[in-house]
């Protein structure tokens, strides 16, 4: 099987990675286009990908292509893609807040299948966490998607209304862990640790939560639970995030991001 991406900036990098590196695909099975061609020569001639001129030739063929441009020039590309792909190819699009209806437009109301992905940024180093939803798409189709993105990360499958809840919960997420890091480390620092220990020290301790939440499969609220003993000093600490609306404000900040969410959908 052959797949096109369009668009090769650090997402579409990350990801052509993982689906080497995962297996789905062999490198000389993807096509490269990226209007900085430079930059896309290179790109695939460090992974072996099969580097093209122009968008025809990198989707003529190609019986999947992934949209990986930014949502500013998604029309523009979608429409150059429109012209030279398959009609029963299936489109993969990337793209923060373009619906599949709205994608279908991009590309001539288009009538063949269409995937819509909501990656996050840690799939740069393989711990990405994708929710795709489906249009059109036979099972065969939606499998093949749900292992590419499965070699960056996890992958789950979404009804396409409950995208704005996703793009609030995993693809802004990485932006809430990595303050809470940041603040744990400069009072780290404050408190007389070195910068670099106290930063791997915050990380690897974010990481390792998560870890357990999702590898032992209890809830969160239990897990909490045991570590804080009484009189000690995570309840001393957990006190100050109760008392300070620690949780509202997690809270209040997803339903931020997935009101703008809605409004870029527009």
């Amino acid at each position: 099987m052959r797949l096109a991406v369009i668009g090769i900036g650090n997402m579409g990098q990350a990801l052509v990675r993982g689906f080497i590196r995962g297996g789905v695909h062999k490198p000389e099975e993807i096509m490269i286009y990226d209007s900085q061609k430079d930059k896309a020569k290179e790109f695939a001639g460090l992974v072996g990908c099969v580097y093209c001129e122009d968008i025809r030739s990198a989707v003529e063929e190609a019986q999947a292509v992934m949209m990986a441009v930014k949502p500013q020039t998604m029309e523009v590309a979608s429409t150059e893609v429109a012209g030279a792909v398959h009609s029963d190819a299936l489109i993969i699009s990337i793209a923060a807040g373009k619906t599949i209806s709205k994608l279908r437009q991009y590309f001539g109301e288009r009538k063949g299948p269409f995937c819509r992905v909501m990656p996050n940024t840690p799939a740069l180093v393989g711990q990405g966490a994708s929710a795709l939803c489906f249009e059109s798409t036979t099972i065969d189709q939606e499998n093949y998607c749900l292992d590419l993105f499965k070699s960056c990360g996890i992958a789950v499958r979404v009804r396409e209304d409950q995208m704005n809840a996703v793009t609030a919960v995993s693809g802004s997420g990485p932006a809430y862990g990595m303050i809470l890091v940041e603040e744990m480390a400069k009072a780290g620092i404050e408190l007389g640790l070195d910068r670099d220990v106290s930063l791997q020290l915050a990380a690897e301790t974010l990481k390792g939560a998560a870890s357990l939440i999702s590898q032992t499969g209890e809830e969160p609220e239990v897990l909490t639970a045991r570590v804080c003993s009484p009189g000690g000093t995570t309840l001393a600490a957990v006190g100050v995030l109760e008392s300070g609306g620690f949780r509202e404000t997690i809270r209040e900040a997803v339903y931020a991001a997935a009101k703008r969410s809605g409004e870029l959908a527009q």
